[in-house]
């Protein structure tokens, strides 16, 4: 490897170091209010705050994974079908190697939401992948 591209992987990282401890701190911050927030309201209504939480959870879980799915599902379309379009646009053009980085990177973001989303359904409907069923006698 050349050293100016050493240098320049160097500089991009210290870029992508910068944003990554300004999103650490910002969630550490978010973090911080919320679970304060939690300890106050456990402070002053006492342990019934859990239970009502379970319950209103328990009630909202199944509706929220659906809407939360439908919105993934719509947002993927769009991104896919916008990269197809740009694929087909890169492969008209002289073929710039920005464009197709940012194909792939939107192509990732989506892989990723599609994986959260899957996890989050797990996580949310334990009962529907753990082969539990139902039946009348």
């Amino acid at each position: 490897m050349s050293s100016n591209r050493v240098e320049e992987i160097k500089k991009e990282d210290k870029k992508a170091f910068k944003s990554f401890a300004i999103m650490m701190v910002i969630s550490a911050m978010i973090g911080a209010v919320i679970g304060g927030g939690f300890k106050y309201l456990q402070e002053n209504l006492g342990d019934n705050l859990s239970e009502f939480l379970v319950n209103r959870l328990m009630m909202i879980t199944p509706y929220a994974s659906l809407v939360l799915s439908i919105l993934v599902i719509i947002v993927s379309v769009v991104i896919y079908k916008n990269s197809r379009k740009n694929l087909k646009l890169w492969n008209q053009s002289d073929e710039q190697e920005e464009m197709i980085d940012n194909i792939e990177e939107k192509l990732s973001y989506l892989l990723l939401f599609t994986s959260v989303n899957l996890i989050l359904i797990f996580k949310s409907n334990p009962f529907a992948f753990s082969g539990f069923t139902l039946t009348a006698k």
